[in-house]
């Protein structure tokens, strides 16, 4: 009810924006407006954290009550008295130890018991698959009293550093006006966009955008046509509030070795969703997309990547050629990538329209910031995508799809997902691969200083598959610049491992040791008499431990089934014992069988 009555004095103003400084200062308004109304519509319920300690009983309390009594009189007296009591001591300790452990195990096997969601904290502390944040400022040093907002400075700062020249836009005076945005086109982004995706500065989040449009849709319709008209991209919609994550394996006191992702405002959201999606017809319907491209595109998967790497592998295998898998690693590609790289792959496209023109506007102006206790420290991004908006992976692919439209020869196929660049080559002999394959490194650098992007040699591997296993070992030569390439016996690609020998052996033992660990998180939280019930255990088989252990890459070679028979079949045991909350299981033979359904 408060914010209807602030729509109309929003929409006058929206119809009277003709500069970019006045659509700015309506876009704050319309935040705080939606802000205050949902301070007043919803309740914010304070969570209570309980401190109670479930397995502790009356119990526990005497025998604890107990030994530390005679804990005293063994302090207070001497002789052989003191004696006395330090052997009761101890045997009460002991009871207490074992009775507290049995407690505790009897709490957490009827918690188990009881739990209905399949996913839920037991589940979780099997797989700890979602890490919380990163607080920085407990990790590393802590920044003397009142230091914390130079502290968030110096993060922002080695994170994001600044470029002598930075991205200055140019707006163009002739441009083809497409249509506005209608009503269905806004309901359609409004479907899909999630709404448990935490908000940007502003909180507010996609579950009141819905209930905004759902009850008054002319004020978002308004407001984005009219961003789409003045070609601009708001600016208080370009600041995302910084969230650190480590990354795995990675030091801890290296401000290098957090990921930051952006919360950005959820209005600029839908707004990047929305031209995305005309730039993608656009894309679609002149095929400007390159076919070797997998990642962030529609109806292309890391499955289809990896199977048609594996076609022309074994292509090359069949006809007696030596073939050279590279894996490239560039360095922070979304972090790194520059603005005027995607303003002329843009230009490029030959697509001069509003919608494109307020895409290019999301580069300028751009900003991140850190909350603090001293408020949010804010500083200017003047390169990289934003990790957690719309628009970064799209603008990649477009720069991307520059390296993969080369002209390259015969023997050569370069393929991508997303920034996960693997080459290809092969020949008839050692030689000529060799040099096929520096030839293609060299074009590859090329791009990559043009485009100011790294490669991490550390990351960055070859594979030789021999056409004669027996033949000699494969000499080094393979080259970046002046560095030589490591050769590796197994390359890890989109979550695969593909061996030299490719037979997946390295790959199946992996998953092996990645399911054992599962299942003995599994035992941990589920018995043969107590824990998860027997549907949950059966869903957690299907979503997880399957998935883990049998999505394998359909053309696996000949050597494969030995391999097969005998580390599915572990797997496999391991897993029925759980399902079927019993020691026994299914015949070897029945259990191979079933591992192929």
């Amino acid at each position: 009810m408060h914010f209807k009555k602030e729509i109309p004095q929003i929409q006058q103003q929206l119809h009277d924006c003709n500069t970019r400084e006045q659509l700015d200062e309506t876009t704050s308004l319309l935040q705080r407006a939606i802000f205050r109304c949902c301070q007043k519509a919803y309740k914010l319920k304070k969570v209570k954290q309980s401190t109670k300690v479930t397995w502790w009983t009356q119990e526990l309390d005497i025998k604890k009550k107990e030994m530390r009594a005679v804990q005293k009189r063994a302090n207070n007296t001497t002789g052989m008295e003191q004696t006395r009591y330090q052997l009761l001591f101890s045997r009460k300790q002991a009871l207490y130890k074992k009775l507290s452990l049995r407690a505790k195990r009897t709490s957490l096997k009827n918690f188990c018991t009881q739990t209905k969601n399949p996913y839920g904290i037991p589940y979780k502390a099997i797989v700890k698959d979602n890490l919380p944040p990163s607080d920085l400022f407990k990790i590393m040093d802590q920044p003397e009293e009142g230091d914390s907002l130079s502290f968030a400075n110096r993060i922002l700062q080695e994170l994001y550093p600044q470029i002598p020249t930075p991205f200055q836009r140019q707006p163009q005076n002739q441009t083809a006006r497409e249509e506005a945005f209608t009503k269905n086109e806004i309901a359609r982004i409004m479907q899909k966009v999630p709404i448990k995706k935490a908000p940007g500065y502003d909180g507010i989040d996609f579950i009141v955008l819905k209930t905004i449009f759902r009850t008054n849709p002319d004020i978002l319709i308004t407001f984005y046509n009219k961003c789409l008209s003045l070609q601009c991209f708001p600016n208080p919609l370009k600041t995302g509030v910084i969230v650190l994550f480590l990354k795995k394996g990675k030091n801890k006191s290296d401000i290098k070795s957090y990921r930051p992702v952006s919360l950005l405002p959820t209005l600029g959201k839908i707004l990047e969703k929305l031209l995305l999606e005309r730039l993608n017809h656009h894309l679609r319907r002149n095929n400007l997309q390159h076919p070797n491209q997998y990642g962030f595109r529609t109806n292309r998967s890391t499955e289809e990547a990896i199977l048609d790497l594996l076609d022309k592998i074994n292509s090359a295998k069949n006809s007696n050629q030596h073939a050279l898998m590279i894996s490239l690693d560039i360095k922070g590609a979304f972090d790194h990538l520059q603005y005027t790289s995607i303003k002329n792959s843009l230009d490029n496209l030959k697509y001069h329209s509003n919608t494109l023109e307020t895409l290019i506007d999301i580069l300028s102006n751009r900003k991140v910031a850190i909350n603090t206790s001293q408020g949010p420290a804010t500083w200017n991004q003047q390169q990289g995508c934003p990790q957690g908006s719309c628009t970064g992976p799209a603008f990649w692919n477009l720069v991307a799809d520059e390296v993969l439209q080369q002209d390259w020869p015969q023997g050569v196929h370069l393929q991508a997902f997303a920034d996960d660049f693997v080459f290809l080559v092969n020949a008839g002999s050692k030689q000529e691969v060799k040099n096929l394959a520096n030839k293609a490194l060299q074009t590859f650098k090329t791009w990559t200083d043009k485009h100011k992007l790294e490669i991490s040699l550390d990351k960055t591997y070859y594979l030789h598959i021999n056409k004669n296993r027996s033949g000699p070992i494969w000499y080094s030569g393979i080259k970046w610049g002046q560095n030589n390439i490591k050769r590796a016996s197994v390359i890890k690609y989109l979550g695969v491992l593909i061996d030299d020998k490719l037979n997946f052996a390295a790959h199946l033992s992996a998953i092996k040791n990645k399911s054992l660990i599962l299942h003995q998180g599994l035992k941990n939280v589920a018995g043969t008499s107590w824990g998860l019930s027997k549907n949950i255990r059966r869903q957690l088989y299907l979503t997880r431990w399957w998935k883990r252990s049998f999505s394998m890459p359909q053309q696996h070679g000949p050597t494969t089934s030995l391999l097969d028979n005998r580390d599915s079949c572990v797997l496999s045991k391991e897993s029925f014992c759980s399902i079927s909350q019993g020691r026994t299981t299914p015949p070897q033979r029945r259990l191979s069988r079933s591992s192929k359904v």
